[in-house]
């Protein structure tokens, strides 16, 4: 069975007047990753494939799940496409992705996340 998990980017800061792409983590963001990472590391199985958004928040969260899981540098991919938020592109990027992977997680964008999981499931929230 292939298995998707879907990430969302820890809490990021709005006080640097910076663009929306460069807007880093709060310091509760990174203690959140931390602590979630090193959770969910037991709970679920290790990821093929970790992809993430360009965003530097989404960056910095998934740079902690690729530690937690220990995943290799050839195996972590930063892709400008899931820079979404209405989840077209994110669905994009999975039908595009190769079949051998079994386990992807992708570090994204909130609302594409959940208009993603609407699109393809069956429950609405």
């Amino acid at each position: 069975m292939k298995n998707l998990y879907l990430v969302r980017h820890a809490k990021s800061s709005w006080k640097l007047p910076v663009d929306d792409h460069k807007r880093p983590l709060k310091k509760r963001g990174v203690s959140d990753a931390i602590l979630i990472s090193d959770h969910i590391k037991d709970l679920v199985s290790k990821p093929d494939v970790l992809l993430t958004s360009d965003a530097e928040r989404a960056k910095a969260t998934a740079l902690y799940f690729k530690k937690a899981f220990d995943i290799e540098s050839d195996s972590f991919f930063i892709n400008k496409s899931l820079y979404d938020f209405q989840g077209k592109n994110v669905l994009r990027v999975i039908k595009e992705l190769n079949d051998s992977f079994n386990v992807v997680m992708i570090v994204g964008h909130n609302h594409a996340f959940t208009s993603l999981v609407n699109m393809l499931g069956d429950d609405y929230y």
